[in-house]
This record gives C-alpha cells, structure tokens and sequence, in this order.
C-alpha cells in the first residue's frame, strides 16, 4: 500500500494533535556537543533542500570528508508538522511546533527564538530562503526575517478569515527569481477555502500577482527557478507560471499524464520530473507538456527526487535510484531501509561533492543517515543513530549535515553531523 501524502494534509493533521493535546513538550535548549570540530567559513553560503528551489543544485558543502559524527539535536518539537529547514554560513533555521522561527549556532545553542503565530490559529506554512533574508509562512501572512536576529523585515499580510484557522494561511515559499512565491490559503464561511497561488517581491514583499488554484483539495508544495513556478493543483495537475506575471506557461492535467502528480516537481532547464500516484517517476517536456520518458522503481513507491549534472536521483523509500534524466534507463540501486514509512514523507536527497545523502525513515528500526557514491551508488558511510523515527531532507554546508527528524519514542529535533574535534 502506497503511504498517505502527509504534506498538503499537515494543517489538518496539526489541529487534530493540538485537539488531542499530543505534541511534546517542547525543550527550551539544544543539546550541544563539544565532540565536533567547528565548521568550516562559509560566508553568505545558503542550502535548501535539493540545492535549489528547483531541485536541481548541489548543496553548497563542503560535507565532512569521513563518516560524520551526530554533533547536537536543536528541539523544535513535533518536526512531522514542518520538515524542512535551510541554512546560511553556520546557521541552521526551523520551524517550532509553538509557532516559533528558531535559529540554531553552530554548536546547538539558540541564536534566536522568535513567536510567529498564536497555534491556535493554525501552524506555520513552511520556510525558504535566499541567503539574505528567511521567508516564512504563518497563519496570517509571508514573512522576511533577517538571519541574524529574527526581526521582520517585511511582511506580506493574508486575512485567513478565521473560520477555518487549521487549515487557512500561507504556506510552501520558495524563492522564485526576483520575488517569493507562495501558496495563500483563506476563508469566508464555515465550509469553503480559497486557494491561490501569490508571488511578492523579495525585497519589500510588494504584491507582484496572484492566480486562484483548485481550491477543494490542499495543493502540493511548490517549486521555482529563475523563470517559472510550479504549482501542483488540487487535484494532482500541474501548471507551470511566469515568475514574473503570473501567466500560464504550461498547463498538464490529470488525464494527460494518467495519474495524479505527487512529489514536489523537479525543474530542469528543458524538462519538469515528478512522482506520480502510480509509483512511477515521469519526465515532461517543459515546452508543451508531452511525455518524454517514465521509470517505475522497483519499490513501486516515490517520496522525492532531485537532479544534478547526469542522474536523477529518486529516493523510493526502500531504495534510492539514479537514473539517466534524458533516458530515465537506471545507472544504480542501493539499498535503504526495509520497509516504507506509514506517512508520505517527502525526504529530498542532498547531492554533494560526488555523493548523495539521505536518511532513513522506517519507523521500525533505528534511523540511519547514509552517504552513497553518485556515480555508482556504492555506500560511503553510514551513521546509525539511537532513535526510532524519520530524516528528512538533508543540507550541507561548511563540512555540516543538518537534517530534521521525527522521532517515535522522544522528541525529534534538528539533528547536526561533523567532524570529531
């Protein structure tokens, strides 16, 4: 069985665990490390999960040389609500379960600790950045922060409307050229959402445009480049945009492509990639839609993908992939784990100086983080790690592995790998 897409459902999760009174307490403190060699200078360097809003880039590195060791866990609470995170030189951002923006130091204390919304008006939508500001999403509005003392230093404001507080907002920011772009989530009765698609400028968060999405069913996580912004509908189609007005580049629906979009998508300069609900990784071209190739792994299940230079690399759960992205004909196979989550967590694979490294997130063994050679898949290290749970998406940046985690049997955090000291 296919596990259950958790991302669009992550508002509706979150209030029902806020009902029930399940999220753990939240930890007051990283536990830091004195073990780790302090990072390397990475000056102005920013990693996001796959390199870049478009999935495509290296993680600006450089990663630790040997198998790393676990260095700190940053609490920020229940990290199912929010897994990703994103780094500039030596900082590590995340999100709380309490409706916080937390910054990490390079040795796992708190640089600063920032209330962003009242929880009981819904979560926070996620978070992006661009190396000079943090964007994040919160139940009433997109907000720039600056790194390095959380002050706002603009604010894009939503009416939320607040009927519908769990599930209203503004989530998914990803950079997009010049501008932020976003999902924008409001009420104005008991039982009907807007949806809609908004692009602001990154330096003042002006509105730039706005475009109405399917609005009865969550949309996907977006991704950009440059040019475009990838917006996976409702209903699992896929509309391509023009970052700077908005307009309809491409459209792709269901019945063309024969299943449901699934993973975040994947731009390259000619093409767009993505798992589908049929366990199946496809290549569109980004001119006028049609298929240029489909691979089904082995696993029959796709969680996320990224690409760099020659090879896409899917990670199918049980398994990580490399395939040709011209071709889609497989180059490796490797082994991960041995059996799938009981959530669709969407771990993106970190590419980095010749590997590809990812964690584990089967529930019923410990979790692992696992670097493999990128060329032939051939497993570098592994670090195992007292904790039943999952890794998410990974970033790497002055010879630092920063990832967040979920944890069954404690609370999870922003897990920190380096070099011994």
């Amino acid at each position: 069985m296919r596990p259950t897409r958790l991302a669009p459902l992550a508002p509706f999760l979150a209030a029902a665990l806020l009902a029930a009174g399940s999220l753990p307490a939240l930890a007051q403190d990283a536990t830091p490390s004195s073990a780790c060699a302090a990072p390397s200078d990475t000056a102005g360097a920013a990693a996001v999960p796959g390199g870049s809003e478009s999935l495509t880039g290296s993680q600006p590195g450089p990663a630790p040389t040997s198998a790393p060791i676990l260095c700190w866990t940053g609490t920020d609470g229940n990290a199912v609500l929010g897994t990703r995170i994103v780094a500039v030189s030596s900082q590590v951002f995340s999100l709380t379960d309490q409706g916080e923006a937390i910054a990490f130091n390079p040795d796992g204390t708190e640089a600063w600790r920032v209330p962003m919304a009242d929880i009981s008006q819904g979560m926070l939508g996620g978070l992006a950045t661009d190396g000079t500001s943090i964007f994040v999403g919160t139940p009433t509005g997109l907000l720039a922060l600056n790194p390095a003392d959380g002050s706002t230093v603009w604010t894009y404001a939503v009416d939320p409307g607040g009927r519908n507080a769990a599930s209203t907002g503004v989530f998914s920011p990803v950079v997009a050229g010049d501008n932020v772009a976003a999902l924008v989530y409001t009420s104005d009765s008991r039982t009907q959402i807007q949806r809609s698609v908004v692009a602001v400028k990154r330096s003042d968060g002006t509105q730039v445009w706005t475009q109405p999405i399917v609005n009865n069913i969550p949309a996907g996580p977006l991704s950009a480049d440059a040019t475009s912004v990838a917006v996976t509908e409702g209903d699992g189609s896929l509309v391509l945009r023009d970052v700077a007005t908005g307009e309809t580049q491409l459209s792709v629906t269901v019945q063309q492509i024969g299943a449901q979009v699934m993973t975040p998508v994947v731009l390259t300069r000619d093409d767009l990639l993505f798992g589908d609900t049929n366990g199946a990784v496809q290549a569109l071209s980004r001119t006028d839609g049609t298929q240029k190739w489909t691979m089904t792994p082995a696993s029959g299940l796709v969680a996320a993908l990224t690409v760099n230079g020659q090879y896409a690399f899917i990670n199918g759960y049980t398994n990580l992939y490399a395939v040709d992205a011209g071709t889609g004909a497989q180059a490796w196979e490797a082994t991960m784990q041995a059996s799938a989550p009981p959530f669709g967590y969407e771990p993106i694979p970190a590419v980095v100086d010749g590997m590809v490294i990812l964690g584990t997130s089967d529930i019923n063994n410990p979790g692992a983080l696992i670097a493999f050679d990128a060329a032939t898949g051939e497993q570098k290290w592994r670090v195992d790690l007292d904790m039943y749970g999952a890794i998410f998406s990974p970033v790497v940046v002055g010879e630092r592995i920063y990832a967040p985690s979920f944890n069954l049997v404690d609370i999870g955090g922003v897990l920190a790998f380096g070099l011994p000291g």
